[in-house]
């Protein structure tokens, strides 16, 4: 608890905020090597959430925003070095840009340089405040937490370049490599049958059929979380879906720098079969771990592999909070297939021993017909 500080290499402050567990939570501030504000904001479980602000080395406000979870949300402004605003763009919560009304009032307030140790006393003097004051809203006020003094080596921030894009990106020069690409379709029906081609390039045991892979500890009890925002920007519900019948949720890799060819060959299989899904009164939820900004690259992904739009909903877990409850974070999340019951308990639980590791379509099926014809 308290307050961390890191400095750049000429003995300025570089940033300061709170931890929880490890990770970035509450009001932190940055500042550049010659002591100016460079950006100011909200962290929530390691994950920006809350108003943010940059500002240009002369400190004019050069952009300033709101983030939900990590996605931008609402209004975002760009000024340049004299104060007039060059861009305004308002974004709903699964990150597209709409036509804004007009803006209400920001007023925005720049902390104070930020000084070497040499020029004050770090024990007895207050850390800056920093006042983000935005007309209709209560937490754009910044304020310290209990000050502690550390002499950690300055590690990155994470904070985005001045010129901080007003649209969702994530740079992937190549989703795979020409290898993974070429062997995307012996992969696709591994995962709709659950056996090889002739001619499998692949080691078996990395995509499962030794062992069990069922947790016993997660079968027979509720799913920890079962309210998501979904891609699409709506409220998904599990618990309601259960009751129209068994609820498949396939919960990804997620995003690690690179697009998963597993997780879209996957969902690729999925959405083929989704119509013997549906005849089978199985519901289908995909969960995405990680940053919204990678959707967009993942939804490509699937498509050019299917050629189809995704047929069914793609839940958000952006601070990893159903992936840790069920205690399958691994670089990210381990692959894993839930069928949950029309009791919401969960009936089949598998976790992947490796990123390949994935039930096939044909054992999906199987256990949510027989679930499916449980109920009746």
């Amino acid at each position: 608890m308290g307050t961390w500080r890191y400095w750049h290499e000429n003995g300025r402050l570089k940033s300061m905020g709170a931890y929880d567990n490890d990770r970035q939570t509450g009001a932190w501030s940055y500042f550049t090597q010659t002591g100016e504000a460079h950006a100011t904001g909200f962290y929530n479980n390691g994950v920006k959430d809350g108003a943010w602000t940059w500002w240009h080395a002369n400190g004019q406000v050069n952009v300033s925003g709101r983030f939900s979870m990590g996605m931008k949300v609402a209004l975002w402004r760009v000024w340049d070095e004299k104060g007039q605003v060059q861009n305004e763009v308002t974004y709903t919560v699964d990150g597209k840009a709409i036509t804004t009304p007009p803006p209400p009032v920001v007023t925005i307030k720049a902390p104070p340089p930020a000084l070497p140790p040499s020029e004050t006393s770090l024990v007895a003097v207050a850390p800056p405040i920093v006042a983000v004051v935005i007309t209709e809203q209560t937490d754009g006020i910044i304020v310290p937490a209990t000050d502690k003094v550390v002499s950690k080596p300055a590690e990155s921030d994470n904070v985005a370049s001045t010129a901080v894009p007003l649209s969702p990106t994530v740079s992937v020069p190549t989703l795979w490599t020409t290898n993974q690409e070429a062997n995307a379709a012996k992969i696709i029906r591994k995962y709709t049958t659950g056996t090889w081609a002739a001619g499998g390039a692949y080691d078996e045991k990395s995509f499962g059929g030794e062992g069990d892979r069922q947790r016993q500890d997660l079968l027979g009890k509720p799913l920890p979380q079962t309210r998501f925002l979904s891609a699409a920007g709506d409220a998904l519900d599990i618990d309601a879906l259960c009751k129209k019948g068994p609820v498949l949720v396939v919960i990804l890799r997620g995003f690690s720098g690179q697009v998963c060819l597993y997780c879209a060959a996957q969902t690729t299989a999925i959405s083929k079969a989704i119509q013997r899904f549906e005849k089978s009164n199985i519901q289908v939820v995909v969960v995405y771990p990680g940053p919204v900004d990678a959707i967009p690259s993942f939804l490509q992904a699937v498509r050019s592999l299917a050629n189809d739009p995704l047929p069914m909903p793609v839940a958000l877990d952006v601070s990893l909070i159903a992936v840790r409850a069920l205690g399958i974070e691994d670089n990210l999340a381990k692959p894993t297939s839930l069928i949950i019951d029309t009791k919401g308990l969960i009936r089949y639980a598998y976790v992947g021993k490796t990123i390949a590791d994935r039930p096939s379509v044909e054992e999906l099926l199987t256990v949510g017909h027989r679930l499916a014809q449980e109920r009746k």
